[in-house]
């Protein structure tokens, strides 16, 4: 099979010349429906997207353009590249499948500087924008496999035997076959930072500062660090996070740091065929096991003077920032209520139209990072975070997702996650602080959001 694709492709592009080659073409079911159990141990070099809810995949192996950006602009800067990218690319699309292309993009919560970047090596630091050597896409029934190439970096010749060598390896990955059967692998908390006291005390100065005048909402992060008796598996994790969330976008990708994963029920933006989908996500409560109980709780949050304000600063922010690039915004006059396991959430979404010269980077640049991860104002929210020692290391409320060289994809915020080496595990929560907050409320709030990440991390 492996010398049928090549051929293809070969007879598709002859690979002479600057600029980047892609060949897609419909491949057979080779049970593509997940991250492969084989992954991480025959490929260190891959990137993963997937909305389990709609029969969606996408696994990028090795990399052919890697493009990192820092600096305060470091999203724009990432917009130029691709424009760059875009100059002598020759996509082939063998079978009419309609897809194009797909490049990978995370960015961090805030922008990263030069010597930021050189000093740490988790998930994301800078901003970054990758075409992998080969994408294997699933939308539903339709299984593709994508080609790329960057012809600066050889003939066709070194281009076949660089898709052979991946591909022997990607194939065999996933055809193993994944233990998905829940393996018990109990967790130990080995820290907390900042600890309880420092993280309530910061609570108690933030609703201070917010009854001052000083800003109106800025939300706060806490990072645990957890040991397992046996090596956490990649894969197993995204089964279980599928299970439990499958309405939530799942994220994994390979570096220093070991494999970042997650299970993110937040939409930065979306752009499909001229309409843009986005979310306003702010205002949690728990969940109780009992239909009638769990329903009183979700009326509750749906009436929580709190939390409803909370959600307006998010919902204020996203529709202020589309506005000026945007017509033909509609949204829910309520908050809708999100159901997730053991979580409710208020959520908004928003569709629109983008004026044309508008891309998917440029929303991205004006909307994040939104009140619902940083606070509001933006300006003060930020520069109080950065005054009292906040720190968001690597991607967490950052963005990470995929697009395409016409300007189409979908970008979501990166919360419930873990950064995952051997049998440890890192993890972040934050919650958002307005001034009715109550420090010991939100505490719960944040133990809350790291449960869902912590029990299926437990399975696997």
């Amino acid at each position: 099979m492996l010398s049928a694709l090549l051929a293809r492709s070969d007879a598709a592009a002859a690979l002479i010349g600057s600029g980047i080659t892609s060949v897609t073409m419909a491949l057979p079911d080779v049970g593509f429906d997940g991250l492969p159990q084989g992954l991480p141990q025959g490929l260190t070099d891959f990137i993963y997207w997937a909305s389990p809810e709609d029969r969606h995949f996408l696994l990028g192996c090795e990399q052919v353009v890697s493009v990192e950006t820092t600096g305060q602009r470091h999203i724009g800067a990432l917009a130029a590249a691709l424009q760059s990218m875009q100059t002598n690319w020759r996509q082939f699309d063998l079978d009419d499948l309609g897809q194009s292309p797909a490049l990978f993009t995370g960015f961090p919560f805030a922008a990263a500087s030069a010597n930021d970047a050189t000093e740490h090596t988790t998930a994301g630091l800078s901003a970054f924008l990758r075409l992998p050597l080969i994408t294997l896409q699933r939308q539903r029934a339709v299984c593709s496999l994508t080609l790329n190439w960057h012809r600066d970096k050889g003939d066709g010749e070194a281009a076949k035997a660089a898709w052979l060598h991946a591909l022997q390896r990607l194939l065999i990955a996933v055809s193993s076959p994944i233990d998905a059967a829940p393996c018990a692998n109990p967790l130990r908390r080995v820290s907390a930072t900042p600890n309880d006291a420092t993280w309530l005390a910061r609570v108690g100065q933030a609703t201070q500062d917010i009854h001052q005048g000083l800003l109106k909402k800025v939300v706060l992060s806490r990072h645990i660090h957890v040991v397992a008796p046996r090596r956490f598996e990649p894969a197993r994790l995204l089964i279980n996070l599928a299970q439990r969330f499958p309405s939530c976008v799942q994220i994994a990708m390979t570096g220093d740091f070991g494999v970042l994963a997650a299970a993110t029920p937040e939409r930065l933006i979306r752009l499909k065929h001229g309409r843009l989908h986005s979310d306003a996500l702010a205002g949690t409560w728990r969940r109780d096991p009992d239909e009638g109980r769990d329903a009183l709780l979700g009326f509750d949050l749906q009436h929580s003077d709190k939390a409803l304000h909370e959600h307006q600063l998010v919902v204020d922010a996203i529709l202020r920032r589309l506005a000026p690039v945007s017509s033909d915004l509609t949204y829910p006059e309520e908050p809708l209520l999100m159901r997730l396991r053991g979580l409710h959430h208020l959520w908004t979404p928003i569709e629109g139209k983008p004026a044309r010269e508008i891309g998917l980077l440029d929303l991205a640049e004006r909307l994040h990072p939104t009140p619902a991860v940083g606070g509001a104002p933006s300006a003060a929210a930020l520069d109080w975070l950065a005054r009292h020692g906040e720190t968001r290391d690597g991607l967490y409320t950052g963005v990470f997702g995929w697009m395409t060289p016409g300007g189409d994809g979908d970008l979501s915020v990166v919360l419930r996650c873990a950064v995952l080496k051997d049998n440890h595990a890192h993890l972040s929560a934050g919650a958002g602080i307005v001034g009715s907050s109550d420090p010991i409320e939100e505490l719960a709030e944040t133990e809350l959001k790291l449960a869902a990440m912590l029990d299926a991390l437990e399975e696997a």
